[in-house]
């Protein structure tokens, strides 16, 4: 029963607003920068309005990705079933979050 409305910072992530859908109640949350990510549950349907002006989309409606799941977008990475994949299981999205999270670490190190 929630969503996120705004996310913000200058290079990385600094805050992030949720709504709760069932009362409407907005509030912020501020972390230090680049300390935290947002990771998307898709179900069974990839659920991508919140990255779809930053990637590509597979033939099943999936975010493209190359194998070490980046999008076209540097330092954005889509992993599980939000991925455009034939195999949509827990187990593979966990592998696909272990590839990312080791990309993005890289990326914020490497650049940091």
């Amino acid at each position: 029963s929630t969503s996120i409305t705004a996310v913000d910072g200058d290079r990385f992530l600094s805050s992030i607003t949720f709504r709760n859908n069932d009362t409407g109640e907005v509030h912020t949350e501020a972390f230090e920068e680049g300390s935290f990510g947002i990771f998307v549950f898709a179900g069974t349907d990839p659920v991508v309005e919140l990255v779809r002006p930053f990637v590509d989309l597979g033939s099943d409606g999936g975010v493209m990705t190359n194998e070490s799941m980046e999008t076209p977008t540097p330092g954005l990475y889509c992993v599980g079933d939000m991925r455009s994949k034939r195999l949509r299981q827990a187990i593979t999205a966990a592998a696909d979050g272990a590839i990312a999270g080791s990309e993005a670490y890289r990326y914020v190190t490497e650049r940091g």
